[in-house]
């Protein structure tokens, strides 16, 4: 390395010079950090994908200062970040990435490569790194866009990778975090939740106003500019007016051709922001459980915000939950987002409708275990549900079905409070 690079390095890299680690003051505990524990002693790449600003890069620290804590000397964790272009000579040949960590290395190293999406060809680079077959070198990435990890990284690397998906915080991610026991607390929490989302950086902003202007930095930052950019938009405009249009419809059926009609584009544009936006986790689509397609409605989806606080940013609404109209929606998108994080790679998550109108919110298959979910937010629930359900029952078996409700504090029959979900 020449004087600026290894600067550089040692920036990214402080432990090395025994400058500490580069940990937040405050630290939210992960889910996911138990699956990498149990994974970080195998030979496989780890792969960590999800959006920018969900964690990932603070959760490589975490992990690093783990590892010392457990015993890694300091010269063998290595942090990387593919957006520094002052490295990219590094970045170019895997031998050249190898030959300097074994230059510094004691014992069994750890390569940390942040952002890997933006090497290029980064699927064959992470290959040939795996393919030296240096078995005191361990790999582990992130990257910020399913398309791209799935297309350049992972569909490169068969039998060499496990792949762990980080999304933003999860409701039970703050109550363990706060460690919330009183119901009120918990009530509360949960109404915070439902207008600023779980990104860490906003949930920790210590006022709502601060919390809304981290908000608008990730959405002007990542959606209309990152992703546009990045993901080449050829008509930027067009894809954030889907984007507000979408946050307008959420719990609601899409319908492309109306779409198409409104932002006056053709479809295959629409259907490819439509993809974009799912592909850099701005949006989830939900597809339809189904067995007959004559009775069950056509294939529409549904589509909801993985983040909520997003969502209400784009419409400028972070209205109090009595002052505001469409609070049912965001309950219905909250559950789902709780649903999508705890989702396992045998999960399934649908909603049901036919034609004759009954409906059932969300369908959750987990390992051929089938519940079915009904989501009311209005405190009168009696009878809510029974009769989709009872519908559903005649065509499909199913394990239980659940009324999620913000009206009962303690679960009665079916019933489970919005604030008991738990990712």
């Amino acid at each position: 390395m020449n004087k600026k690079q290894q600067a550089l390095f040692n920036i990214r890299n402080p432990w090395q010079q025994n400058k500490g680690f580069l940990m937040p003051p405050k630290y939210i505990i992960r889910k996911l950090e138990k699956d990498l524990r149990a994974n970080i002693k195998s030979d496989d790449i780890l792969i960590i994908y999800g959006s920018r600003q969900a964690g990932k890069t603070t959760l490589l620290y975490k992990i690093i200062q783990d590892l010392h804590k457990a015993g890694a000397a300091k010269e063998d964790l290595f942090y990387f970040s593919a957006d520094d272009a002052l490295l990219k000579d590094y970045f170019k040949e895997p031998s050249k990435l190898i030959e300097f960590v074994l230059s510094k290395k004691k014992k069994r190293a750890y390569l940390f490569i942040d952002e890997a999406q933006r090497l290029v060809n980064p699927g064959i680079f992470l290959k040939n790194l795996y393919d030296y077959k240096i078995k005191d070198i361990k790999i582990i990435a992130t990257g910020s866009s399913t398309l791209e990890i799935k297309s350049k990284i992972i569909e490169y690397l068969p039998g060499r990778k496990k792949v762990f998906m980080l999304y933003p915080l999860s409701y039970g991610e703050i109550v363990d975090f706060k460690k919330l026991k009183d119901v009120e607390q918990k009530k509360g929490a949960w109404r915070e939740y439902m207008l600023f989302g779980g990104y860490p950086k906003v949930y920790l902003a210590p006022s709502s106003r601060q919390k809304k202007q981290e908000l608008s930095d990730i959405y002007e930052s990542y959606i209309k500019k990152d992703i546009s950019g990045y993901m080449r938009i050829a008509k930027p405009e067009k894809f954030n007016q889907l984007a507000l249009l979408l946050s307008e419809q959420i719990t609601g059926l899409v319908n492309i051709d109306e779409l198409t009609n409104t932002l006056r584009i053709n479809r295959a544009t629409v259907e490819k922001y439509l993809l974009v936006l799912e592909d850099t986790f701005v949006i989830k689509k939900i597809l339809p459980f189904f067995n007959n397609p004559r009775t069950e409605i056509t294939k529409m989806s549904k589509i909801y915000f993985l983040d909520l606080g997003i969502r209400n940013t784009i419409l400028k609404n972070f209205n109090p939950s009595d002052q505001r109209g469409d609070m049912g929606k965001l309950a219905e998108n909250f559950a789902l987002t709780q649903f999508v994080y705890n989702e396992d790679i045998d999960t399934a998550i649908n909603f049901w409708r036919t034609k004759s109108g009954a409906e059932i919110d969300f369908v959750v298959n987990r390992g051929g275990e089938i519940n079915l979910y009904e989501v009311k937010y209005a405190k009168t629930i009696k009878g809510a549900g029974t009769a989709a359900i009872n519908s559903f029952a005649r065509k499909y078996k199913f394990n239980q079905a659940f009324i999620l409700t913000s009206g009962i504090d303690k679960r009665k029959g079916n019933c489970l409070p919005f604030w008991k979900i738990r990712a």
